[in-house]
């Protein structure tokens, strides 16, 4: 697995990379994977292979089922 992409911008009170876009707020990984990989499939949330709430290597990141 190749390094983590640090996220260095804000981040949520348990440590997930966010901004906002107009009111809405982003969680950056989502972001990043919905950006370089695809649409997440409805049912799952990312998990974090690499263990680094802060990452937003789309490589790092896998859809689960909820």
């Amino acid at each position: 697995m190749n390094s983590c992409w640090n996220w260095i911008g804000g981040k949520t009170s348990v440590g997930y990379g966010g901004f906002n876009i107009g009111k809405k707020q982003v969680l950056a990984h989502r972001f990043a994977y919905e950006l370089l990989v695809g649409t997440i499939p409805k049912q799952h949330e990312l998990h974090h292979k690499c263990e680094n709430r802060a990452c937003v290597n789309p490589n790092h990141l896998e859809p689960t089922t909820i």
